[in-house]
């Protein structure tokens, strides 16, 4: 039997981070071979499966554009081009059956897909179909996931997994540049995928098909909320899980602060008109509780007292820097009396330590307000409506798709839908603020046609074209 060894005594770790390194001290990335290393590093760890890694290219639309504008010079008709395509796609595909094949030749072997850029950069690692992830391929992937700059998305599908493998990927998020996760088919006990949401650059986590329920879905919405977290993270999918309206209620608690979510996949779930009604209210006009406005007030109060203390501690830096230049003296007469000399020499440097400190104040304030930035609030005044005595907020306006299709809604969801476009359609919206963008209603038992979806469709049309417009407008400005 080998001795287990611990990760962090990896020699070949060591070694392989000093001869990466050149002349001038700087560690070369995009140099280590994953398809060489990952499975040697297993094997030194005593995996319990054969790592194989498998490496394929997908390149982006940019090249296909170029490669398509070559086709078209040949003057190749589209159907002769259509089946040369289908038969460069079927050799393709044997060529990666009988590649998959090979490398299933090994009994108790696990296959980790790696995904490269058309300038042979890793973008993304992929799992899928493994009855037992080991939590030392992840271990490893740990260490050498930060070398690779531009990957982006993890995906770990159809498996089944250990709380300690969420723990872990945890981590190499942490460490790395990863900011997609998929596990859509993967089984946790412990179900602890808030975990992943605890990192700070998480942009987007699909969880369809993960047996989550509201307990889970009421954890995942409580990450959601204002925070370092909750203000990173802009797609989430929790499609064809067992989620209810009262998952439903947690979400919409959430999306009454959280600002940066723009995309909401609540597909294929057990959710009636009430848990419907409820995300759909935060869309429009609604009242503060007593604890939102107690809260913005104390998130004010905590900006005004760091922008403070960051104003005092640039003062003192540049006060010191000030003080530690040598003063410029003028030259005086040899015939001036002595008397007036020196009191207008104190005079001059009264005045010169004034303007000095004038400066100082407006270099301090330029410094802090460049790093602070202004207050920014889900609740800020601009964003606020008094009406009756009564604290309103204009509503959520940064969510854009929200799909709720295949649940158990009826047509009063149709009629709060259009309370929502219609409300959204005469707000004014400014910056990144679009509303409802897209919405997905299919599957449940509602009408075909009527004049509400009609008015729904014309609505959010307009507001597309409008959205593409501004956008190139945008671009031709830049």
């Amino acid at each position: 039997m080998k001795s287990e060894r611990s990760i962090r005594s990896i020699k070949s770790t060591r070694s392989l981070r000093s001869s990466l390194k050149g002349h001038s001290g700087k560690l070369v990335t995009e140099i280590i071979d994953l398809e060489a290393v990952l499975p040697v590093s297993c094997a030194k760890f005593n995996c319990p499966y054969i790592i194989l890694v498998k490496k394929t290219q997908q390149n982006d639309d940019y090249y296909r554009a170029l490669k398509n504008l070559d086709g078209t010079k040949k003057r190749i008709s589209m159907a002769q081009s259509a089946k040369q395509e289908s038969v460069h796609s079927i050799r393709a595909d044997d060529q990666e059956s009988t590649s998959a094949d090979g490398l299933s030749t090994h009994i108790n072997s696990l296959t980790v897909t790696s995904v490269y850029d058309t300038f042979n950069c890793l973008t993304g690692i992929y799992i899928n179909e493994v009855a037992h992830l080991p939590r030392i391929l992840m271990q490893v992937m740990r260490y050498l996931v930060p070398h690779y700059k531009n990957i982006t998305t993890v995906s770990i599908t159809n498996c089944k997994l250990e709380a300690s493998i969420l723990y872990e990927l945890s981590k190499i998020i942490t460490v790395s540049t990863v900011v997609h996760v998929h596990l859509d088919g993967t089984s946790v006990a412990e179900a602890n995928y808030a975990i992943l949401l605890d990192t700070a650059h998480l942009k987007s986590l699909t969880l369809s098909r993960c047996g989550i329920n509201d307990n889970v879905c009421g954890i995942l919405a409580s990450r959601l909320y204002l925070s370092a977290t909750g203000e990173k993270l802009s797609l989430l999918n929790l499609s064809s899980n067992h989620i209810t309206d009262v998952g439903a209620k947690s979400l919409a608690e959430a999306l009454r602060t959280n600002r940066c979510l723009r995309y909401l996949n609540i597909a294929d779930n057990h959710i009636t008109d009430d848990g419907a009604t409820s995300i759909l209210n935060v869309l429009m006009e609604f009242p503060l509780t007593s604890n939102e406005v107690l809260n913005k007030r104390k998130r004010f109060i905590t900006y005004l007292r760091r922008k403070n203390e960051m104003y005092l501690k640039y003062l003192a830096d540049v006060t010191s820097v000030e003080m530690c230049k040598p003063a410029k003296r003028k030259k005086t007469s040899v015939t001036s009396v002595k008397s007036r000399s020196s009191a207008r020499k104190e005079k001059e440097t009264h005045q010169q330590q004034q303007s000095m400190c004038t400066d100082d104040s407006i270099r301090a304030k330029m410094l802090t307000q460049q790093l602070m930035g202004p207050f920014l609030d889900p609740f800020q005044s601009d964003c606020l409506k008094i009406h009756d005595g009564t604290t309103n907020c204009l509503g959520n306006m940064a969510l854009a798709y929200l799909n709720m299709s295949y649940n158990d809604l009826s047509f009063m969801t149709i009629q709060t839908l259009r309370n929502v476009v219609d409300y959204q359609k005469c707000l004014k919206l400014v910056g990144y603020q679009t509303g409802l963008l897209k919405i997905v209603v299919d599957g449940n038992n509602m009408p075909i046609r009527c004049r509400e979806m009609m008015f729904i469709s014309e609505v959010l049309s307009g507001k597309n074209q409008e959205v593409v417009k501004r956008r190139k407008a945008s671009k031709i400005c830049a």
